[in-house]
């Protein structure tokens, strides 16, 4: 039992690291998909993502992601930075990025061009495996390696929809001595915003991810909001995973820095027989908008329009 319980946890380590990780709020936390996002709101943006993954395992992985974006020069141009981690048993992953991308007006709406660059940090903990004195031949020596992160993308923004196309990690980084791999990922999202009455609002939305070797993975969400203030929304993933997410916004909490706070957590479960084996996740969620800018309320040549619609 514990050589496979060794075994189990080394093929885990080799493989995992194919793709970004996973949250199910991904509407919010749009700069680790597109870094043309960065400074799309009229305000100094933070945001904090913790999500805990696969509750039935001891030591399940954990995620932590933190960004924080702005425009500059009249909103033409977004600036920003971001750094996500993920542990999970003998590994560990960091990646760091900085952001800079252009706005033009285009048909009534925004689109972004931005590019971003920065740096993956991957090791493996073989040595931390306790195990028996016979399966010392199963390890591995530890790896730890660092190597340049390139990204792109495109996002256009209306006051009543979204969509944007990406591209990241283009600079392929292959791990011969571990047998694991950061691999090209390109992603597509969008959003619509449709307006029922004066406090309700219906809010669809996609992401689709494509990783190099014919893997995909979809989610389609629908959040239902009320006045501004909050909002629910259920979400299917391909791989039979589901998800129920509940959020609130506190505004003008310091009427001086005009400040708006959202906080936000979302229930995961995978309906599939694996359910028994990895159990729930548990995502909370942290954004603070600092609006140090004017609000502009229509397109002109001096200003650009920002219209976030749920994020």
């Amino acid at each position: 039992m514990k050589k496979t319980t060794t075994l189990l946890l080394i093929f885990l380590g080799l493989h995992v690291y194919g793709q970004d990780p996973v949250f199910s709020q991904y509407m919010f936390n749009g700069m680790l998909i597109n870094p043309a996002i960065a400074g799309s709101k009229s305000a100094i943006s933070t945001a904090l993502f913790y999500k805990r993954q696969w509750m039935a395992l001891t030591e399940g992985p954990n995620i932590y992601s933190f960004n924080i974006h702005s425009p500059i020069y009249h909103q033409k141009i977004g600036i920003g930075f971001q750094t996500f981690s993920e542990k999970y048993n003998i590994q560990n992953r960091v990646n760091v990025t900085g952001t800079l991308c252009y706005r033009i007006n285009l048909a009534k709406g925004v689109l972004s061009f931005g590019v971003s660059t920065g740096f993956i940090q991957n090791s493996l903990q073989y040595s931390s495996l306790k195990v028996l004195e016979e399966e010392q031949q199963y390890l591995k020596p530890d790896v730890n390696i660092m190597y340049p992160d390139i990204g792109s993308g495109l996002y256009f923004q209306h006051n009543t929809f979204y969509f944007g196309i990406s591209g990241l990690h283009l600079i392929s980084n292959s791990l011969s001595s571990a047998n694991s791999n950061i691999k090209r990922q390109f992603n597509f999202m969008a959003g619509k915003k449709i307006i029922l009455t004066e406090r309700w609002e219906i809010l669809p939305s996609c992401l689709v991810k494509f990783i190099s070797g014919s893997v995909y993975q979809g989610d389609l969400t629908t959040h239902v909001k009320y006045n501004d203030l909050l909002w629910a929304g259920v979400s299917y993933r391909t791989q039979n995973y589901m998800s129920l997410q509940f959020g609130l916004k506190l505004s003008d909490l310091i009427s001086l820095a005009r400040q708006s706070i959202k906080i936000g957590y979302a229930y995961d479960w995978n309906s599939s027989s694996t359910k028994n084996y990895l159990g729930a996740t548990h995502e909370l969620m942290l954004v603070c908008d600092f609006n140090v800018y004017p609000k502009v309320s229509t397109i002109n040549k001096k200003k650009i329009n920002i219209s976030p619609i749920l994020f």
